[in-house]
C-alpha cells in the first residue's frame, strides 16, 4: 500500500514539475533593467536605417520598445510600438527627435522602463 502512495506522489510530482514548474520558477526581473547598447542616450545620428541594441536581460523572454516623437511628455508622432523575442530592431527614421523605452517581460513580472532620447540630422 505504501508503495502505491510513494507512486502517486511521484506521478503528481512529475505532472507538477512538467506542467506547472514554469509559474513557480519565474524569475522576478521587476527591479532590474535593460541595458542599452546602442544609441547611447542623446545620440545625434544620421537619418537611414537604425539599429536599436540592447543586452539580454537574464529571466526576461522578450522586450516591449515603444519610439515616439519628440517625447513621451508631448507625442506628435508614435513612431513605433513593438513586442521582441530579440535583442535587435532595425528600423528607418527620418530626421528628428525621439525618445524610446524600452521593457523587458516574462511569464510573471515587467522589469523597470529604461527610457532613452536620440535625434536624427
Amino acid at each position: 500500500m505504501l508503495k502505491k502512495i510513494y507512486s502517486y506522489v511521484l506521478i503528481g510530482v512529475c505532472l507538477f514539475v512538467l506542467t506547472g514548474c514554469e509559474d513557480v520558477f519565474v524569475e522576478n526581473i521587476s527591479d532590474d533593467s535593460v541595458e542599452i547598447v546602442f544609441p547611447a542616450n542623446n545620440a545625434v545620428l544620421q537619418s537611414g536605417n537604425i539599429s536599436f541594441v540592447w543586452e539580454r536581460l537574464y529571466g526576461a523572454t522578450d522586450y516591449r520598445i515603444i519610439i515616439v516623437s519628440p517625447s513621451f511628455s508631448d507625442i506628435q508622432n508614435y513612431v513605433h510600438d513593438d513586442t521582441l523575442i530579440g535583442t535587435r530592431l532595425d528600423i528607418t527614421l527620418p530626421v528628428g527627435t525621439y525618445e524610446w523605452s524600452l521593457q523587458a517581460d516574462n511569464f510573471g513580472y515587467r522589469s523597470l522602463k529604461t527610457v532613452s532620447t536620440l535625434e536624427i540630422r
